[in-house]
């Protein structure tokens, strides 16, 4: 008997220090899968590392990524880059197949680059492996003293960010982008002739045709969409600048082709006043050369005044005649409405769980908790057998 007793009395022992063991272990390893960590680094290189890049020359940067131990979902990068030796040309940016989907941009500036690319609405495409978030094109403007950093990610006020998702199905976000991602550094040399020269000539770009959705006249408020054609021929339109005629130019720095060699970009513009507006397009490249004026770049726009509705003469008011009171008071009859006698059934979301399917909201927290109320009832029923023995 006593022998029983002291076996029991360890097995209980054992019980009392193993699960709550366990339990804590399965909190750290779900708190551990569900924390996406910052792994996620980026970096820029030459498309083509071999390659010796000469004045004028267009050339690709990748913009590479390894997501370490994340599964990447966004990513948005900005890019400053030395205006007086780079400007962006041709394609201007190719996104990778592993973020099909632009959420933001791309924006041009003279000295910059900003988009933003997710994998999309599956989130079983999320990136885990390294690759290219996309490629960009320059073009070399001068001689460099030897090698330089040319190209640098902008990582101010979440100018430059990696989301991840997280490894359970909550599926949350983080920003797990390591700092200092890796710059893009580059010798510029003059080329094959050996004769350096100041800068590569640049012609300033073209506006072809700035077209109306509707007729050039109307009342106010009159509302009318422009868009601008045109190209450049040796470089890339970065910016599109709208004079309406009755204000401030309004710019577009996205969309429409702008960061290509070709754009056809609109702007929807509403007059409120009368009057005759000229309106026109200009065009602004990667060097800064605007295009020059013409005819086929301005629309004349007539607006009249709307028509003001008129208030009508106010004709005598015919007073209503009131009813005299009467002496007897006017009865009111209530009659009681019978409760129905089947009550409204509201609808419930079901409890009850269908045979094989895991419980509604269910996750690790249950395990946990199951886990414990195990022990809590085995070390009950040990309890009872050692003091019933």
């Amino acid at each position: 008997m006593q022998r029983n007793k002291f076996l029991i009395g360890g097995i209980i022992a054992v019980l009392l220090i193993t699960i709550p063991l366990t339990v804590f272990l399965l909190g750290q390893q779900q708190q551990t899968q569900t924390k996406a960590t910052p792994a996620t680094t980026l970096s820029l290189a030459l498309s083509n590392p071999s390659q010796t890049v000469t004045v004028g020359q267009d050339f690709g940067v990748d913009i590479n990524i390894n997501p370490g131990s994340n599964q990447v979902s966004y990513v948005k990068v900005t890019i400053n880059f030395d205006e007086t030796k780079l400007a962006t040309s041709g394609a201007g940016f190719e996104p990778s197949a592993s973020f099909p989907t632009t959420l933001e941009g791309p924006i041009f500036t003279s000295n910059s680059f900003t988009v933003g690319l997710s994998i999309g609405a599956d989130y079983t495409k999320a990136v885990q492996t390294p690759g290219k978030v996309g490629k960009l094109t320059f073009r070399a403007k001068a001689l460099t003293n030897g090698t330089q950093q040319l190209a640098s990610f902008d990582t101010g006020q979440q100018k430059t960010l990696v989301l991840s998702i997280a490894s359970s199905q909550d599926n949350y976000n983080e920003n797990v982008l390591l700092p200092n991602p890796a710059p893009l550094s580059l010798a510029i040399s003059a080329g094959p002739t050996g004769t350096p020269g100041p800068t590569a000539p640049t012609q300033a770009p073209t506006c072809s045709n700035l077209k109306i959705d509707r007729v050039a006249s109307g009342n106010t408020p009159f509302s009318i969409t422009f868009t601008a054609d045109g190209s450049d021929p040796d470089g890339t339109i970065f910016r599109v600048s709208f004079d309406f005629g009755d204000g401030p130019s309004q710019d577009e720095t996205a969309g429409g082709g702008i960061g290509t060699g070709t754009v056809s970009v609109p702007k929807s513009h509403t007059y409120n006043n009368p009057g005759t507006y000229e309106a026109r397009a200009t065009l602004y490249d990667n060097n800064q050369n605007a295009s020059l004026p013409n005819t086929k770049c301005t629309k004349t726009i007539t607006v009249t005044q709307g028509p003001t509705p008129t208030p009508g003469s106010i004709s005598a008011i015919t007073p209503i005649p009131t009813p005299p009171l009467s002496a007897q008071p006017t009865a009111i009859i209530l009659t009681p409405t019978p409760l129905a006698s089947n009550p409204t059934t509201i609808a419930q979301r079901p409890t009850t769980t269908p045979p094989g399917q895991p419980p509604p909201n269910s996750g690790p927290g249950d395990a946990i908790l199951v886990a414990g109320g195990i022990g809590f009832v085995l070390s009950v029923i040990g309890a009872l057998l050692f003091f019933g023995l």
